[in-house]
């Protein structure tokens, strides 16, 4: 059962999170080794509470303004520095939403400020069908945007690898750069699905 957990943040301290009323606090610092997704954020938090629900490790939907969120993807398995963040969410009309990505692993780090997505893309849809899949498939599977690539492999032991690649100026020859996240195929998976068809949907 999900639960709502609440993220203070004072000038100048560490992070902590506080499990209700239970007077659980734990530093943010070590968040990675606690087994739900309350650990991953976006950005610094701030003096405001920040609220977010507590998923298995990996994936966070992160409210950072009034009805606004963030998506950040951290794979339970695989690199524990590679990370994803779709930001800066903005709707351009009720067909086309447009956000950034950034994407960062040990040493890289990328970031497009404008990736557009139209209902016609089926974003939503692509990673949908990742969760369903759970029992696994052959090959890659892959959808294209002219600013971002994702391509999913089903890996032995029950893993996704989830590699996202960010390109600039895709017709002209420019850079590109790939990280790629491992996610659990079954319940990881599945909230990463349906936190991804709540970013696309908000507003």
């Amino acid at each position: 059962m999900s639960t709502v957990l609440d993220l203070f943040a004072a000038p100048g301290h560490t992070p902590v999170i506080s499990n209700g009323g239970n007077g659980l606090q734990v530093p943010a610092l070590f968040c990675r080794f606690v087994p739900t997704r309350l650990c991953t954020f976006a950005s610094t938090p701030t003096a405001d509470m920040l609220r977010l629900h507590a998923y298995p490790s990996g994936v966070s939907l992160i409210e950072v303004g009034s009805g606004r969120v963030e998506l950040d993807v951290r794979g339970a398995a695989g690199s524990p520095d590679a990370r994803v963040r779709l930001f800066d969410w903005a709707r351009e009309d009720e067909y086309h939403v447009v956000f950034g990505v950034e994407a960062a692993d040990a040493g890289v780090q990328a970031r497009v400020e404008t990736v557009g997505v139209t209902v016609w893309d089926k974003l939503d849809d692509f990673f949908d069908g990742l969760a369903q899949d759970f029992r696994g498939w052959d090959g890659e599977r892959v959808w294209t945007n002219n600013h971002l690539v994702v391509a999913a492999t089903f890996n032995r032991g029950g893993h996704v690898r989830v590699s996202w690649t960010l390109r600039a100026d895709v017709f002209n020859n420019g850079w590109e750069c790939t990280v790629s996240t491992v996610v659990e195929g079954g319940e990881e998976m599945t909230a990463l699905a349906a936190d991804l068809r709540a970013f696309l949907g908000q507003g």
